[in-house]
Order: structure tokens, then sequence, then C-alpha cells
């Protein structure tokens, strides 16, 4: 009886390290433009602002919902387009009033290299315009004569993985869509915790824990 209890406890502790490990995958975030460091036109730092873009504004709206289409895209981008190409995100990127153009911005991208072909995208107020890119390692540079939304965009050969289609992430693909309903402007993977995942991590740990000192108790009495 007393191998049995020992056993049912380590099962359980099994199932909530398990458990604990499925969250942590479940929480990691998406791949995104949210840190960035900037020079203005004298070499100077300028400090780079990026935030969700502006859904409320139809012009912009319809504008990123043109990225969606593969004709419109490669019309954009013209010699630096590949087949399967696809825009990834979508951000509103802003530097302090005053500051000097062009700005050069360095943006923290997780999963780009050296490698990666990259395109970056500005939104003029009329039309996108093509942002001469140069990737690194987690990093995408490019220099800018004025700024607004900024599109990624990201060939599907690339080796580097970026949001995916239906809440899955990839590596090596492109795949996602960017959306005038989103605030960040990107189909991304799922990022939240189940509830139910973190309740059952929590029972199976309560019940090991008790088996535990079931065990204790049984000793301490012989």
């Amino acid at each position: 009886m007393k191998r049995g209890l020992k056993k049912v406890v380590a099962l359980l502790s099994t199932v909530g390290v398990v458990c604990a490990m499925s969250i942590g995958v479940m929480a990691a975030g998406s791949p995104s433009l949210n840190n960035g460091s900037g020079t203005d036109a004298n070499g100077n730092p300028v400090d780079v602002v990026i935030s969700p873009i502006d859904t409320s504004d139809p012009t912009v709206s319809a504008a990123v919902e043109d990225l969606n289409d593969a004709d419109t895209l490669e019309s954009i981008l013209g010699d630096a387009y590949t087949d399967g190409m696809t825009v990834v995100d979508v951000k509103d990127v802003t530097v302090p009033e005053g500051s000097e153009y062009p700005v050069t911005i360095t943006f923290e991208y997780p999963g780009i290299t050296a490698d990666s072909n990259v395109v970056l995208l500005h939104w003029t107020g009329t039309e996108w315009e093509v942002i001469a890119s140069v990737a690194g390692d987690g990093t995408i540079t490019g220099t800018f004569s004025d700024l607004s939304p900024v599109a990624v965009v990201i060939a599907a050969s690339s080796d580097v993985t970026v949001p995916g289609d239906g809440g899955t992430t990839g590596t090596g693909t492109a795949s996602g869509s960017t959306s005038s309903d989103s605030t960040s402007g990107t189909t991304s993977p799922k990022t939240g915790v189940d509830n139910s995942m973190l309740m059952f991590a929590g029972m199976t740990a309560v019940i090991a824990l008790a088996g535990v000192c079931v065990l204790k108790n049984r000793e301490v009495a012989r």
C-alpha cells in the first residue's frame, strides 16, 4: 500500500511539472516590433515610441488591409518582392517632435537573423514606401525621412519564427496577416494562459503534497 501511494504521488508530481512547462510555452509572446533605438541626422540618439496603429483612421485601416493582398504587396515592393512574402507586423512608430531627419532606427525583432529576407514599409499618408532595410541577429534597421505606420515584410524562405495563421507559430515560413481590427495589426499566436490548465496544475500539486504528508504521518506513527 505504501509503495503504491508513493507511485501515485510521483505520478501526480510529474503531471504537475508537465502542466507547468505547458503553461510556460503558452505564455510565450509572439515576435513583434516592441522596442527600438534611433539616431537622428546628426548621429544624436532619439527616443523611439512604438505603439499600435490607429485603427479609427479609415485611411490607415484601408492601407493596412491592402497589405493582405499579394498582388498589391508585390506592386508596392517592386524588385524587392519575392514569392511568399508576407506582412507580419504593423506598428505606429514616432520620434520626438523636432528630431532631425533622416532618422535611423534599429528595431528589436526576435527570430530575425542576418540572412533573413526582410523589408520595411512606411506609410506616408498616401502610399506605402519601401525602406532600405538591414537584418541582423534579432534586429531590423532602416532609415526614415518621415515616420508614421511601419510594416515588417518577411519572405517565406527566411529562417525566422513569425506569427502564424490560426494561432500557430512556425519557423521558416512567413505566414500570417495584418488586420485593421487588431490593435497590433497582426495575427498572433495565443499567448494567454488557460485558466483550466492553471487549476489542474494547482490541484495536482495539492494532491501530491497531501500524499507526501500522509506518508510522513504514517512513518511517524510507526
